[in-house]
């Protein structure tokens, strides 16, 4: 019996001995797994930097955690290249570059510059930009923070709602795309513009009392794209004011880039563009700065502030303006734009309208907003007395920022007395953008518009729009 139980015990403790090895053998193989995803690899870091170049900017990469990875300058092509290695936990890497010196102003940024390493990987673009830089800080607003989901959403955002003539580059990523000789042009024009837009902004801001920075200006304007528009109703670090500036004064920007004439820093940078884009460029850049056409995304935002603009001055010369620019379709040539569509002297048709909205009252900012939130509708006299034609562009999104895919059509509301509609049209056509009022008796008559959608559920008003009927 003893012998019997002894045999046994030898046979249970060797099959615990198996077990024990089995599991044993699990968890290193999951614990090696687990360290295998922890190597630090070497990613090759390259990419582009400026809104106009930029020489000499001192960079940093960074892991996820602020840890610093390597310094470095940017060098004469206004471009960086390094080697880092991490672990993949780590990213995406932020990438930072300050001072230096912009080759087309020949001074310092005018705002830090942010761009990001996505992923892991042998080599990687991360080109440092404007485009980037709200992409960064947007990013930083989104839930989630900064991940790769959320840097890509909102690359796609910036790139769409503040354009200014980027085409190739807003397809392939003005983040990750490599520039060359077939892009630069681009990215040097649509950067540049996007960076005066920055400059204008902070100093409109600073005239009427309210100075910022330009680095305040960047972070103000991403925080408001959580909502996919500049409405001054984004993320906590949003604002009202910022906004409303620059909804007018990208629309005056827009129109110098789209006719190849953007003034920076007050004087026509067109030559200077054309000098940094060949110091920098590998090869012959193709197209050149004046082979470059119009993107629907630049006429969009330029009649939109340009709306707005009317709404606050009821300039009949921005009226004029508005109606140049309605004329102007997708891929005109800037020769074009600038001899036969623009009058001589649209550049100082915005000018009064810009320091009226920095200096404006909270409902002056609302009109704006509201007009940029909404696409609101415009005005003009009508082809005879008693009459006025109301013109509109379609929404695209539903007020909570949701695209809007179910939009049935219009109702319009007017009166003579401010507030108070007691006049009213049903439009039963989602393709409508114009409408005539008529038989209307001599007066002063305010318009507002709404959009309804297939269950006739309605938007709110409009911001409202005034019109004197002789």
């Amino acid at each position: 019996m003893h012998g019997t139980h002894l045999s046994s015990f030898i046979r249970n403790a060797a099959t615990l001995t198996i077990i024990s090895i089995l599991i044993s053998g699990c968890l290193m193989g999951e614990e090696e797994a687990e360290s295998g995803a922890e190597v630090a690899t070497d990613n090759e870091v390259s990419g582009s930097v400026g809104d106009g170049p930029i020489v000499g900017a001192t960079m940093r990469i960074l892991r996820n955690d602020g840890v610093e990875l390597s310094q470095l300058s940017s060098d004469a092509d206004a471009s960086y290249n390094i080697t880092v290695k991490t672990k993949g936990k780590f990213y995406p890497l932020g990438v930072d570059a300050r001072n230096g010196t912009d080759i087309v102003t020949n001074t310092a940024p005018d705002f830090d510059l942010l761009g990001a390493v996505l992923e892991p990987g042998k080599k990687s673009v991360a080109n440092v930009n404007p485009f980037s830089t709200f992409a960064v800080e947007l990013a930083r607003d989104l839930p989630g923070g900064i991940d790769k989901t959320n840097l890509v959403t909102a690359q796609g955002i910036v790139t769409s709602e503040f354009n200014n003539g980027l085409s190739s580059l807003a397809t392939s990523g003005v983040m990750t795309t490599k520039i060359n000789g077939s892009n630069i042009a681009e990215i040097v024009r649509a950067s540049e513009a996007l960076g005066e837009t920055v400059r204008r902004t902070r100093d409109a801001l600073g005239a009427s009392g309210f100075s910022t920075s330009g680095n305040n200006v960047v972070r103000a304007l991403a925080a408001d794209l959580t909502d996919r528009v500049v409405d001054g109703r984004g993320s906590s670090r949003a604002d009202a004011r910022f906004a409303a500036v620059w909804n007018i004064v990208s629309a005056q920007v827009l129109l110098e880039t789209m006719a190849n004439e953007l003034h920076v820093n007050g004087a026509d940078a067109t030559d200077l563009m054309s000098n940094a884009i060949n110091q920098v460029s590998v090869g012959t850049a193709n197209p050149m700065l004046a082979d470059l056409t119009v993107t629907a995304d630049m006429l969009e935002r330029a009649r939109i502030g340009i709306v707005a603009a009317h709404a606050i001055t009821s300039d009949s010369a921005i009226a004029e303006l508005l109606t140049a620019v309605a004329g102007v379709q997708t891929g005109t040539g800037s020769s074009t734009i600038r001899t036969f569509a623009l009058p001589s002297d649209y550049r100082s048709r915005l000018s009064n309208a810009v320091l009226l909205v920095a200096g404006g009252s909270t409902a002056e900012l609302e009109t704006v907003n509201d007009i940029s939130r909404n696409q609101t509708l415009t005005i003009d006299s009508g082809p005879v007395a008693g009459s006025v034609t109301l013109s509109w562009a379609a929404p695209t999104r539903n007020e909570d920022g949701t695209t809007l895919t179910d939009l049935a059509g219009y109702k319009l509301y007017w009166g003579t007395t401010s507030g108070s509609y007691p006049n009213s049209v049903t439009i039963n056509d989602k393709d409508a953008t114009t409408f005539v009022v008529d038989n209307l008796s001599p007066g002063t008559y305010e318009f507002v518009a709404t959009s309804f959608n297939t269950s006739g559920v309605e938007s709110r008003y409009s911001a409202p729009a005034t019109k004197v009927v002789p």
